[in-house]
């Protein structure tokens, strides 16, 4: 009976062991087939990646963007680097030579802008505080010739403005319209801040502060917002108004002189630059004493169309190319243009054979003005 039991116990074991070796041994061959099967994915998918020749390192933080080279180790045509130079170092020159020539266009256009017979300054677009224009003269030069009649000797002017006012003068003078006198011309930022906080106070008595300021600014630029800081204004006045302690006013429109400058200041390239029914365009009271050179031919297109600096300038944007046949039969095409365009390529576009002029307009853009004879 005991040996009995005990063949029983043996049996029994016997049995565990083999349904255990049936359950184990293909686990085990399962898993360590299921391992190899993912080692060989993995495998592939690395071989795959490499042949790629993209990888982590590869990559810029920022763009995601290959090295500069091709997959075979050989020279790229265009840059003339080798795949196996380091990718971080080609990109970072590449960045430096985008932000370069970003910078440059940058700091160009802003110049660019700013420069020219055309910009516009007005309450919505202004000058900065450190600008200065270029080729200014004074009125009285360094031998004490009177190059025009001013009531201070130390009034300066851009040159091309200076030119343009003598001329207008002494034509004037010809047609026995006399006496016509400059007043004030260039002002800096820092003068123009000194003559509106003056008008402000003068009007905190009649006005609430807020009030006085925007009353002020109708009748005095704020700093930064006159066209006197480009050089190229001229307030002009007669003498029986100088003797009257208010040389600037609307009288001038209604004088002798006031009306001969309305109706020829645009034949020496001024326009008066703040008409009585231009208010809600110019932000400026009727001032028939302030003069803005635009040169020719806008100065010429601006009167015949009763078009104040604001309209000419959306009109020639909107228009993008139009051609003025002028009064003395010149000809003339008027060019809008988003981006500067440099003196090569006028050479390799009319050689030497063409007069042009490019002005910025003061906010985004260039008048290219093309004279044909």
């Amino acid at each position: 009976m005991r040996v009995v039991q005990w063949g029983s116990l043996v049996v029994k074991k016997i049995l565990f062991f083999v349904c255990f070796l049936a359950v184990v041994i293909p686990f085990t061959i399962t898993w360590s087939t299921g391992k190899s099967e993912v080692k060989m994915d993995i495998d592939n998918a690395s071989e795959q990646f490499d042949s790629n020749k993209i990888d982590i390192g590869n990559m810029d933080s920022v763009g995601f963007l290959p090295k500069v080279g091709n997959t075979d180790g050989s020279q790229n045509k265009n840059t003339g680097l080798k795949k196996d130079q380091k990718g971080n170092q080609s990109i970072d020159k590449l960045i430096a030579v985008i932000n370069e020539a970003e910078q440059k266009l940058k700091s160009d256009t802003e110049d660019n802008f700013l420069e020219g017979n055309l910009i516009l300054v007005n309450k919505w677009t202004s000058l900065p505080g450190v600008y200065v224009p270029k080729d200014m003269v004074k009125v009285v030069d360094e031998n004490n010739n009177v190059l025009l009649r001013s009531t201070k000797s130390d009034i300066e002017l851009k040159k091309v403005a200076l030119e343009a006012a003598i001329n207008m003068f002494k034509a004037a003078d010809q047609k026995g319209i006399k006496g016509l006198t400059l007043v004030s011309g260039y002002r800096s930022y820092d003068v123009q801040n000194w003559l509106y906080n003056n008008k402000v106070k003068a009007l905190t008595d009649k006005y609430e502060k807020e009030l006085a300021y925007e009353k002020a600014a109708e009748i005095v630029a704020p700093p930064g917002t006159s066209e006197h800081q480009t050089g190229l204004v001229i307030d002009i006045t007669t003498p029986e108004l100088l003797k009257s302690g208010d040389p600037l006013s609307s009288h001038f429109g209604n004088t002798v002189q006031g009306k001969w400058v309305y109706r020829n200041s645009w034949k020496y390239g001024f326009v008066v630059r703040y008409a009585v029914d231009k208010k809600d365009i110019t932000g400026i009271i009727y001032e028939p004493w302030h003069l803005r050179y635009v040169g020719a031919p806008h100065a010429e297109f601006m009167y015949k169309n009763n078009l104040c600096l604001e309209e000419y300038l959306d009109y020639i944007k909107d228009k993008k190319h139009i051609k003025i046949t002028s009064e003395n039969r010149k000809l003339y095409d008027i060019i809008y243009s988003f981006v500067p365009v440099s003196a090569d390529t006028f050479t390799k576009l009319f050689g030497n054979q063409v007069e042009y002029d490019i002005s910025g307009d003061g906010q985004e853009g260039y008048i290219i003005t093309i004279t044909k004879e």
